[in-house]
């Protein structure tokens, strides 16, 4: 068994102290499970995109197994059905790694770091690595935080912001970025950034005009897509709808257990 990674730190002027499990992206406080932004919003459906993302993978696999002229046995199509969750997995791994460079680089202009980041060796990795660049290139962009770990007291959720900003040239606007790297932006990337902001400003105080980013960086083209988020109250009530979802869903699973531990 490995030793367990943990990051502590201290919000709230020290008041409140936070646990974070990379390995498993769990947070504690307290000692206690405290639900994730993305936790929150696991609840919205998006099951018709997914299968049929699933279902095009499984055909165009078997499709080119018949144009080649090859048979087709039981074990192709197993495998054909799970092509979804291996692509998944792969593109989940190319994105954190992206995300890494990001973090690395923003790090190093706040002088946190001591180099910059090697460009990725991985093409789809480069690709948005140098998609991010290019974005920071075109805008007027002054770094204030990487990987911001976010805890709401009021709430209670826990998370972690991408990046904090003052861009758009003489304006310098405070800006809550998140870094996607995905094929689309979806509606519950607008209510997880909605999170990081309010929770962040109830901790630190910091105000903020109506502007937030998502940032999507294409791992095939190098190319960054821009999707300014403008009604935050409205992202936010959204998503304490699927924190209130996540909560019950916790409380009920915990109440299934204690009926079968006292059954036994």
């Amino acid at each position: 068994m490995g030793k367990t990674i943990t990051e502590e730190l201290k919000l709230y002027n020290g008041e409140v102290t936070i646990v974070f499990y990379p390995n498993s992206h769990i947070f504690k406080v307290d000692g206690q499970k405290v639900i994730s932004v993305t936790q929150a919003t696991k609840h919205l459906d998006k099951a018709g995109i997914l299968m049929a993302w699933a279902t095009k993978l499984a055909r165009e696999s078997l499709i080119g197994k018949i144009e080649r002229g090859e048979k087709i046995s039981i074990p192709d199509v197993v495998v054909a059905c799970g092509l979804h969750r291996a692509f998944k997995q792969e593109a989940a791994d190319k994105g954190r790694l992206v995300h890494d460079y990001c973090e690395q680089h923003i790090k190093f202009i706040l002088g946190q770091a001591d180099a910059k980041p090697t460009m990725p060796e991985e093409t789809q990795v480069a690709n948005g690595a140098l998609a991010f660049l290019k974005w920071e290139k075109e805008n007027d962009v002054e770094w204030i935080q990487s990987e911001q770990k976010i805890y709401s007291r009021k709430y209670e959720y826990c998370g972690i912001l991408d990046a904090k900003a003052k861009i758009r040239g003489n304006k310098k606007l405070f800006t809550t970025i998140d870094f996607k790297t995905g094929n689309g932006v979806y509606n519950d990337q607008k209510y997880q950034v909605s999170a990081y902001e309010k929770a962040d400003i109830e901790e630190t105080g910091d105000k903020y005009t109506d502007y937030r980013l998502l940032l999507r960086f294409d791992k095939e083209t190098a190319e960054f897509e821009e999707h300014e988020l403008m009604d935050c109250d409205k992202d936010f009530t959204a998503f304490l709808g699927g924190l209130a979802i996540e909560k019950r869903e916790r409380e009920l699973k915990n109440q299934l257990k204690k009926k079968i531990k006292l059954a036994f």
